[in-house]
């Protein structure tokens, strides 16, 4: 009895490993599969929005601008829909948009998109140091909206400029404190700070600095 009752737990211990198996195997394929699924979507959605800009600009059913802000407030950083706006129709990297004002690299950096941060940048030589309505930068906006990845690409840039006031006589630096930012975000700053005077003045205002 005691030799049956062992096969028999055998018997059921292989049937079991048998199906978790089979389980696994299937919950492979069923990844596998949706993993295709969400390539094949994504593909098609960065052609089509790039068929779609083609065929309505072509036709000027639908202006530029309100195409870049389309992509602006898109889900997804769409690099390629970036390099289609420049390299196909034509527009400028320093194409300003909005009621503020804002270039293709101020809305990159607002939606800490660093793919197209680094491609403006590198790439296509964007002006960092451009300026909205309100007279605010690349870097005060990365500031603005706490993008610590897009801060260190701009704050790395061998042609920053952190000495720029914006419309209320904000330096990036004075943002960086009101804002909160990290404490590496300011040690970065205060060195690239050429004035003295407001230099003091900050630190009056800020002992955190």
């Amino acid at each position: 009895k005691k030799r049956g009752e062992e096969r028999e737990k055998e018997k059921r211990g292989e049937r079991e490993k048998k199906g978790v198996c089979v389980c696994c195997v299937f919950v492979c394929l069923f990844l596998r599969f949706l993993f295709v699924c969400l390539f094949i979507y994504f593909l098609r959605r960065t052609n089509f929005s790039m068929q779609v800009v083609r065929y309505n600009v072509e036709l000027n059913n639908c202006s530029l601008e309100e195409f870049i802000q389309n992509w602006a407030t898109s889900l997804f950083e769409n690099v390629e829909l970036l390099e289609y706006f420049i390299n196909s129709l034509g527009v400028n990297v320093e194409t300003k948009v909005g009621d503020l004002g804002v270039t293709l690299l101020m809305i990159a950096v607002s939606r800490n998109w660093s793919h197209c941060v680094r491609m403006l940048l590198y790439t296509y030589n964007a002006n960092l140091n451009e300026q909205d309505i309100e007279g605010r930068t690349a870097l005060m906006i990365s500031i603005i909206c706490g993008n610590l990845g897009c801060f260190l690409l701009l704050i790395e840039h061998p042609d920053i400029d952190v000495n720029i006031l914006d419309s209320r006589g904000n330096l990036s630096l004075n943002l960086a404190l009101f804002y909160d930012c990290s404490d590496y975000c300011i040690v970065r700053l205060l060195p690239l700070v050429t004035n003295k005077r407001v230099l003091i003045s900050i630190l009056k205002m800020h002992p955190r600095a």
